[in-house]
């Protein structure tokens, strides 16, 4: 609280007083604060009786334009400041959106990549089926010229042993005076020299090296197939041993028929198995 002078009675007041206490004059709106000594003074004073600075300079009436100014530059602030968050947000938004396409692509390309995984796998697989179905059916269809040459074979060497004519073996069996070898290997010399079973037992031959050359090509099974490849690989396995003792007959008759006979009849139910369990067939 300042003691002032009241403009009135020029006795010392309360600054904050309403009205004169010694004569009752109403002090509202008839004081003005000296910017120069910081008094109250009478605002019909020309002059601060204080200080003597001039009263059209202490005009508190601007008072109201600098609260404007300050309030004005309040309000660019604030306009500034929401155009910042505006330049954020838009910032953020932008970034946001950017990384969902990114992400979005990313999903895009793996999503791409495991279907071409699958589709990579399933022509690898389809492949493989497809190779192993054509090897199947030529060594079925070998095994099948082999069983005609090998049963001639055996019929042969019988007939030779026991003396047994028949018009189908007797060309190999008898020598050129009609009378049966006294050596049985003298009949099988005669059988696979004569031409046209020669070109049979060279086929065969051929054949065999051809299957095994292909078998290579199931030698690295996809997972689905290693199964189906180890009943393959002993199907081919009998096969193999089968075409190569028609190829070349070896040991007694005895033995080459019993093991003939289990390879043969062996060999044609595996087929089957291996066909129908893996979807071999044409």
């Amino acid at each position: 609280m300042a003691i002032i002078l009241c403009p009135n009675c020029g006795k010392e007041i309360s600054d904050k007083a309403s009205k004169c206490v010694h004569c009752g004059f109403e002090l509202n709106n008839h004081v003005v604060l000296c910017k120069e000594c910081g008094k109250y003074i009478s605002n019909t004073e020309k002059e601060c009786p204080y200080c003597g600075c001039p009263v059209e300079f202490l005009d508190d009436t601007k008072k109201p334009d600098a609260q404007k100014v300050e309030l004005t530059k309040v309000s660019v602030k604030f306009h500034l400041n929401k155009k910042l968050l505006f330049s954020v947000i838009g910032t953020v938004v932008v970034i946001a959106v950017v990384l969902i396409c990114l992400k979005i692509n990313d999903n895009i390309v793996k999503q791409k990549r495991e279907q071409e995984s699958i589709e990579e796998a399933s022509r690898v697989s389809e492949e493989y089926r497809i190779n192993a179905r054509n090897i199947m059916y030529d060594m079925i269809s070998v095994a099948a010229d082999a069983e005609s040459c090998g049963s001639l074979v055996g019929k042969v060497w019988n007939n030779s042993i026991w003396s047994t004519s028949d018009t189908e073996t007797d060309q190999y069996t008898k020598n050129s005076y009609g009378q049966f070898y006294d050596d049985f290997n003298n009949a099988l010399v005669d059988l696979y020299t004569t031409k046209s079973f020669e070109t049979k037992i060279d086929n065969l031959s051929k054949k065999q090296s051809e299957i095994t050359t292909d078998m290579k090509l199931l030698a690295n099974p996809p997972e689905e197939w290693k199964d189906a490849y180890n009943q393959i690989e002993d199907f081919y396995d009998d096969w193999y041993s089968f075409v190569s003792m028609v190829v070349n007959p070896s040991g007694s008759y005895t033995s080459f028929v019993s093991k003939y006979n289990e390879l043969d009849s062996g060999l044609l139910d595996k087929y089957n198995k291996i066909i129908n369990k893996y979807d071999l067939g044409f």
